[in-house]
This record gives structure tokens, sequence and C-alpha cells, in this order.
């Protein structure tokens, strides 16, 4: 009988050894992540100083096309509107559920 969409593929549970080495790799990703985050903010203040520094919001270097501008963008204030149409706010609002997955 070939495989349908609405079948679930097989599952082969993992021993404990495999499950812990996916864990823990897990783990030392997300430490990579923020590691990488904190560099990335560090060299992007780097170069939003020297932008700043010559007065310019553009710049070529090499192959990269540098901007550093403001940008104004109309945002909807949600707070403000449940605050003065609540019932209007419940009418469009709707519940949803997720999972998630979380490692201590």
């Amino acid at each position: 009988m070939a495989a349908t969409s609405a079948t679930k593929p097989s599952y082969q549970s993992m021993s404990e050894a495999e499950l812990l080495n996916n864990v823990t790799s897990f783990k030392q990703v997300r430490i990579d992540l923020e590691r990488l985050k904190k560099e990335k903010e560090a060299v992007e203040k780097v170069i939003k100083a020297e932008l700043e520094g010559r007065g310019i919001e553009e710049l070529i270097v090499g192959l990269y096309k540098v901007t550093y501008r403001n940008y104004t963008r109309k945002v909807f204030d949600r707070q403000k509107f449940m605050a003065e149409w609540p019932d209007l706010y419940a009418t469009y609002t709707k519940e949803q559920s997720y999972k998630a997955l979380s490692v201590m």
C-alpha cells in the first residue's frame, strides 16, 4: 500500500545517548547564536559609528553597499485600540495554540 499524506511516517525512537547528543547540540547552538548575536551587534556598532563619523548615510565599500539612515513607518497602536474599542477588538482577535520546545 502506498503512503498517503494522511499516513504518518514510521517513527523510530532514538537511544538515550542519541537524544542526549541532540539536546546537547541544541544547547550549544543556542549558546553559539547568542555569542554571534553579540559579535554582530559589536560589528554593527563600529560600522554605524564610521558612517556617522563621516556624516554620510550610504557608502560603497568593496562589493557592498552599506546604508544607515532613518526610516518612518506607520504602526497600529493595539493598546490604544483595545482601550478605546474593546468590543471591536474582541470581535477581530482570535486565540491560537502552538507548541514550543524548551530545553533547560
